[in-house]
């Protein structure tokens, strides 16, 4: 039995830094503090300058939907995208960050400065991770256990609006709380660990089985006690217990009635996923945790199930039954929730990676006590490190940066695939471990080890970095104008946005940092190519007669400034005012005051007038923008009297030919310009053009202008 001291009427098991710290001054004990004071602020500070290396969202539709909550909440126009309401509960991120979208006018300002508030807040989490660790290991292993909590990619969260921010310190919180309460029975301490579990919840939905978790943790934490004790344990939380027990069946119950209660994941609850795909999920996500934590401390972890020490043991037992509680309660419900979703073939390493910093713990407390483990418990580990080859291929980078980062690294350099490499390093880390711990003394092996664990960490943190900002960069680049806000700085007021056919990514990360869209028009009937729309849609249609808009009644334009930004159809408005071009970001139309809107032409043109970087889910780089282009042009005119339209064409390296309707032929010869000229009469005028060609790939002929000649005036086709 271990030695017990008595403080504050508790009953503490007595570990050795306690006793030195009792001894010691009270200039040394403050000395841990104020290391880790000081690891958090490097870290903040460190991971801002990140995080801001990363111009634009790069978490999809995550941040566009949080980025519409805060916007409502600050400027008091309520839950709702351009009108329609966003139902979200867990809005204790949406609350954090408002103040910030309320003073700040600039929505580019907004984002970075929510962005290094969420880096703060993210980093905070060291704090319940040292005083958690401060009662297990020696006082420099804490700070040391603090340091490990703020350097894996779960660190990655800072770089966008993300509620993992703010819900990973809370839920770490919690859970160090229900370790300490495990090791001191304290309603106190019970209540907080429940009260920091709900404030988690509310900051992100998925962490309510963070309270169903620590309800199942004090219940098998008296399977750890005596046989005549167990009645006793039970009795020292029986108050949290007996009403966690009734909270979660009554919440299960009310959400089961009222699906809305868990705000936008209400659909979840429709899911009917098989059991066996629901277990494979469920254990692909304890894969991701492992590669996560350098896949030692899992595997470490779950061979210490098996090792009657380490059950007993004051200092492991609590860690490993929170651990393994929380991480089955956030596997089970991210697994059912990834095999019902259907359209992701691996896991979501974010989802359980809020049980990390107790892992990291758990490791140096067991590297401490080498007792706590075997030779056998290193065996296990390494059987148990050969699951990872039957993780599929191939890893996606957006939500599985540990694994893909190694898998890019080491197994592109030594031409593995992805289980292979996984495999290996899940293997070389446990060999490590036994080896120094049988062959260093204690402090020696457990800086080796520590050090193994963060050059893993290191591997994942660059790769991980350096692909985010560079992708978001080449993107910003490309894709974008140099001024972020340019819709707003140009549009004086409120546009409507006319889609076609596409609706390119661009437009989402307009509507992210600019104010003006307050409406989203897509034609009548039709799905648009591209990016899912979110928000309220409007439907239009154009009256081929006259060439009017005509709107959905429910859904009228709230504005004579039109915003067009499709890269495969011009669109040419009669009747403008004032209009504003940029090459990235479109053209912004406003026609004269009380104008019907009406178009005088609506071309499909043959290839895109603007393309973007595309983001793989599987790669470093970005890919090619694409070159297949349509083998013509079509469109239709709405003129007041006869007139023409004219297409000024680039020769290509070859000659090439152009054929119209009317079946006439006209050269196109290389390396000079050529304009091919159609008749069109007045009213409405539809007209076709096919190509010889259908690629933009160097040597081609290119589309350089098009025009309508009417009654001597001439009129460019733009969009």
């Amino acid at each position: 039995m271990p030695s017990v001291e008595v403080t504050d009427d508790l009953a503490v098991p007595a570990g050795p830094q306690r006793a030195a710290g009792d001894d010691a001054p009270a200039r040394h004990r403050s000395r841990p503090a104020l290391m880790v004071a000081g690891i958090v602020l490097v870290a903040a500070a460190a991971y801002s300058v990140l995080a801001l290396q990363s111009p634009i969202p790069s978490i999809a539709p995550d941040e566009y939907f949080y980025s519409q909550l805060v916007r409502g909440l600050a400027h008091g126009t309520g839950f709702a995208w351009r009108g329609e309401p966003l139902h979200q509960t867990a809005a204790l991120y949406i609350y954090f960050i408002a103040p910030v979208w309320a003073a700040v006018s600039s929505f580019v300002d907004a984002y970075n400065a929510s962005r290094v508030l969420g880096t703060v807040a993210l980093c905070m989490q060291a704090f319940p991770v040292w005083l958690l660790a401060r009662e297990l290991v020696r006082p420099r292993l804490a700070v040391l256990a603090a340091a490990l909590s703020l350097a894996g990619t779960w660190m990655l969260a800072s770089s966008a609006l993300a509620t993992e921010t703010l819900a990973m310190p809370l839920a770490t919180t919690a859970l160090c709380l229900t370790v300490l309460s495990l090791r001191r029975p304290s309603l106190r301490l019970d209540l907080l660990a429940v009260g920091f579990a709900l404030l988690a919840s509310w900051a992100r939905i998925q962490l309510v089985v963070l309270g169903a978790a620590i309800v199942a943790a004090f219940a098998l934490n008296a399977l750890r006690a005596p046989r005549g004790r167990r009645r006793a344990a039970l009795g020292e939380h029986r108050l949290v217990l007996a009403a966690g027990a009734a909270v979660v069946l009554v919440g299960l119950v009310a959400v089961l009635v009222h699906p809305a209660l868990v705000g936008g994941y209400s659909e979840v609850i429709d899911y009917r996923p098989s059991l066996g795909a629901t277990v494979k999920k469920l254990g692909l996500q304890l894969l991701e945790l492992g590669a996560a934590t350098a896949f030692l401390p899992l595997l470490l972890a779950a061979a210490a199930i098996a090792s009657p020490r380490a059950w007993a043991d004051d200092r492991s037992g609590p860690l490993l039954i929170v651990i393994w509680t929380a991480a089955v309660a956030l596997a089970l419900q991210s697994g059912f929730f990834i095999a019902g979703l259907g359209s992701i073939p691996t896991g979501i390493e974010r989802y359980v990676s809020y049980v990390a910093p107790l892992l990291l713990v758990l490791l140096l407390v067991l590297l401490e006590q080498r007792e706590l483990l075997s030779t056998r418990s290193y065996a296990l580990a390494a059987v148990l490190a050969l699951a990872y080859l039957l993780m599929p291929e191939p890893l996606q980078v957006g939500i599985e940066p540990a694994g893909w980062s190694l898998r890019h690294r080491l197994g592109d350099l030594l031409s593995l695939g992805t289980a292979t490499t996984l495999t290996l390093v899940a293997v070389a880390t446990v060999a490590v471990a036994w080896a120094t711990t049988r062959r260093l003394r204690a402090v020696a092996a457990t800086a080796a080890v520590a050090g193994m664990v963060l050059l893993v960490f290191a591997v994942q943190d660059e790769t991980s970095w350096q692909r985010l900002i560079q992708v978001t960069r080449n993107f910003r680049a490309q894709a974008l104008p140099a001024d972020l806000e340019w819709l707003d700085h140009h549009s004086h007021g409120d546009v409507a946005l006319i889609a076609s056919g596409i609706n390119p990514p661009q437009i989402a990360i307009e509507e992210f940092f600019n104010r003006s869209i307050s409406r989203f028009y897509i034609p009548e009937g039709t799905t648009l190519q591209g990016r899912p729309v979110d928000g309220r849609t409007c439907a239009y249609h154009v009256d081929g007669q006259t060439g009017e808009l005509r709107f959905d009644p429910g859904c009228p334009p709230a504005t004579n400034r039109f915003y067009l930004h499709d890269p495969n159809a011009a669109l040419t408005f009669a009747d403008v005012r004032r209009t504003a071009w940029n090459p990235r970001a479109g053209r912004i139309v406003e026609l004269a005051p009380g104008a019907t809107p009406r178009l005088r032409a609506l071309v499909e043109v043959p290839c895109p007038m603007f393309t973007w970087p595309g983001d793989s889910t599987t790669s470093w780089d970005t890919t090619p923008p694409p070159t297949d282009c349509r083998p013509g042009i079509r469109g239709q005119v709405w003129l007041d009297r006869p007139g023409r339209l004219e297409f000024r064409f680039a020769g290509g390296a070859a000659p090439h030919a152009v054929a119209t309707e009317a079946a006439e032929t006209r050269d196109i010869p290389p390396r000079r310009p050529t304009t091919v000229s159609i008749p069109a009469g007045a009213g409405s005028s539809a007209f076709a053009m096919s190509f010889d060609w259908s690629s933009s790939k160097p040597g081609m002929p290119r589309l350089l202008s098009a025009a309508i000649v009417e009654g001597g005036k001439r009129t460019p086709i733009t969009y």
